[in-house]
């Protein structure tokens, strides 16, 4: 397999995996908790991370094929 092959292939699992985190996100935010039961905040918390992780690692990607 060859390099661009590679980037084009790990790109691909990066957008399958933020588009699956928005999706879980969401599900998760949609959540009706019982009265007296509090979300637990640092679960959305991770999520965003998550999210903001792919969403830098995209970011890198393109900028540097967009160098080339």
């Amino acid at each position: 397999m060859s390099r661009i092959e590679e980037i084009a292939e790990e790109l691909w699992h990066l957008n399958d995996a933020l588009k699956h985190i928005d999706r879980a996100i969401d599900e998760y935010q949609s959540i009706d908790w019982p009265t007296g039961v509090y979300p637990p905040h640092h679960v959305e918390m991770e999520m965003e991370e998550v999210r903001h992780q792919i969403e830098s690692r995209i970011e890198e990607i393109e900028d540097k094929l967009e160098r080339i």
